[in-house]
């Protein structure tokens, strides 16, 4: 299975997402911002980046150009939920975002994503 980093602000739902991504056989680690995944990224190579857009430190967007800069660069999901004028889920997918998920989305769906990108 995936080496995958989750970053989200939100304790609850990175330990949501951890929960799933593992039960599906993934190796997980996480991040609350995205200031501490790219130091994690210096140091744990991953093959996949699931990214929450709004965050403290460094957010998903900002996350995503440290990504583009990365070789080899891991593919990437955010998400946000976020709507109307603050949606930025279509910038996200302008700096690399290979999918975007809008919140809240069912554990299923992730799944389905992860599958995609790791299996195209």
């Amino acid at each position: 299975m995936a080496t995958i980093l989750v970053v989200d602000d939100s304790a609850s739902l990175r330990a949501l997402l951890e929960q799933t991504l593992a039960d599906a056989g993934h190796t997980v680690f996480t991040a609350p911002d995205g200031k501490r995944a790219t130091t994690l990224l210096a140091s744990q190579p991953v093959d996949l980046v699931v990214t929450d857009i709004y965050m403290p430190d460094a957010d998903g967007l900002e996350l995503l150009v440290a990504l583009r800069r990365m070789k080899p660069r891991p593919p990437a999901i955010a998400m946000s939920s976020k709507t109307g004028e603050l949606n930025m889920l279509r910038p996200a997918k302008i700096l690399g975002a290979q999918i975007t998920l809008q919140k809240p989305f069912p554990p299923a769906e992730l799944l389905r994503c992860v599958t995609a990108l790791l299996n195209p």
